[in-house]
């Protein structure tokens, strides 16, 4: 079984602004990680145990996955294959990757999932994929996670290098289980 499968589904959610985050229409919650006597490991694992805990609420695929924007090819997620200057990806690059970009792209490789597929996709180890995406965040290889999207629920979760969590959604109750959620894994609630 692939941790990645390609899924032909729209973009979900209309009210997402992929060209400025906060200027999407709906309700924003970010899960901190302020303890000083808590190790960057710790920080993932808090992290990981939040994403399957709330996955596991749910039917595992009424969540999947895509880029930070629709455009981005899912071999672009990290800086190694970005042309900057040139604002394009290289999709042969083999030289100068950080292990972290070895690993996702092995990841990708082995899902069957092309370089410059743009799609969404189900995930089927959500545990491995996370730890993944969260090395790459933390060594600087990407800065920002794909979405991910939870379809029952209209909700966009993504992480940050900073280990925290961002949550857009619709529903203002939701925050009652962010919260519960957060408490449960050592994670702050901040708006």
């Amino acid at each position: 079984m692939f941790i990645l499968e390609k899924i032909q589904k729209p973009i979900p959610f209309e009210w997402f602004n992929y060209d400025y985050w906060p200027d999407s229409k709906a309700f924003r919650v970010v899960l901190n990680q302020f303890y000083e006597d808590i190790s960057i490991q710790d920080k993932k694992n808090n992290i990981i145990k939040f994403i399957l805990s709330l996955i596991n609420m749910y039917d595992i695929e009424d969540f999947i996955i895509g880029q930070a924007k629709p455009e981005i090819p899912w071999g672009g997620m990290t800086m190694d294959v970005w042309g900057i200057e040139a604002e394009e990806f290289f999709l042969d690059a083999k030289d100068n990757l950080t292990n972290e970009t070895k690993e996702y792209l092995s990841l990708l490789s082995k899902s069957k999932i092309n370089f410059d597929y743009d799609g969404l996709c189900l995930c089927n180890d959500w545990e491995v994929l996370t730890n993944i995406i969260l090395n790459c965040i933390i060594s600087g290889s990407a800065p920002f996670s794909p979405l991910i999207y939870d379809l029952s629920n209209e909700r966009i979760i993504y992480f940050h290098h900073t280990l925290t969590i961002g949550i857009y959604f619709i529903k203002k109750e939701d925050n009652l289980i962010f919260a519960k959620l957060a408490k449960i894994n050592k994670l702050i609630v901040s708006i």
